[in-house]
């Protein structure tokens, strides 16, 4: 078993099963439990993955420093075990896609797909985990009224990430707000680019909308 210590202090174990060369499948384990309860499914998976598994900080053989823990602290200890090994967003690749594009949009169009992932590989995990936290503690319902110029809201159809009734929310928010949506997912500007870009020149184009509202 090796181990990484975190910013604060915290011994991180961890330990790598399966070829060096193959995809990374990243692993935690549940509340009360330690890495040992993948064991069941190690071999099937180390067959196509080098399985990372690691225990959370106060299981197995991490430390368990006294007090409560934070979900942002335990999200940053997976990020900065990545960061120690070198392995970055890698791991979380696969899943981000799944998210991002329709299933065929991934076959047909992949080279597209490979650009945003080796993006995202190279995006840095601390703040990418930043981010990520920025947008978990926000909630702009409470001011979305005040946005006055009249709004393009567009969505996609199968976005996981921010599902179509989100986007619905959001247009019955705003006062002058209108919905568009692509047959995507959350990338659609990528997934439907030319059907993006119109929509927004027409939006942004629309003298008599603009005129409309400064009349108002």
């Amino acid at each position: 078993m090796a181990e990484v210590v975190t910013g604060d202090g915290c011994r991180i174990a961890y330990r790598f099963d399966g070829p060096e060369a193959a995809p990374v499948l990243l692993l935690s384990n549940s509340l009360g439990t330690d890495l040992l309860m993948w064991e069941p499914q190690i071999k099937a998976w180390t067959a196509r993955f080098r399985v990372l598994r690691y225990d959370q900080r106060g299981h197995g053989a991490s430390a368990a420093p006294v007090g409560a823990y934070s979900l942002d602290r335990l999200g940053r200890d997976v990020v900065e075990l990545l960061d120690a090994l070198d392995q970055g967003l890698a791991p979380l690749a696969q899943a981000s896609v799944e998210r991002w594009f329709t299933p065929e949009f991934v076959v047909e169009e992949a080279e597209a797909v490979a650009s945003i992932v080796s993006t995202f590989e190279q995006t840095s995990a601390v703040g990418y985990a930043g981010c990520c936290a920025a947008i978990r503690d926000m909630d702009l319902r409470p001011v979305s009224g005040l946005i006055a110029p009249p709004t393009l809201v567009i969505g996609g159809l199968r976005d996981p990430s921010t599902p179509p009734p989100h986007s619905q929310a959001l247009v019955a928010a705003i006062p002058h707000a209108r919905l568009e949506m692509l047959d995507a997912a959350h990338l659609s500007n990528v997934e439907q680019p030319t059907r993006f870009a119109d929509l927004v020149i027409s939006h942004l184009g629309n003298d008599a909308r603009r005129a409309a509202f400064e009349a108002a």
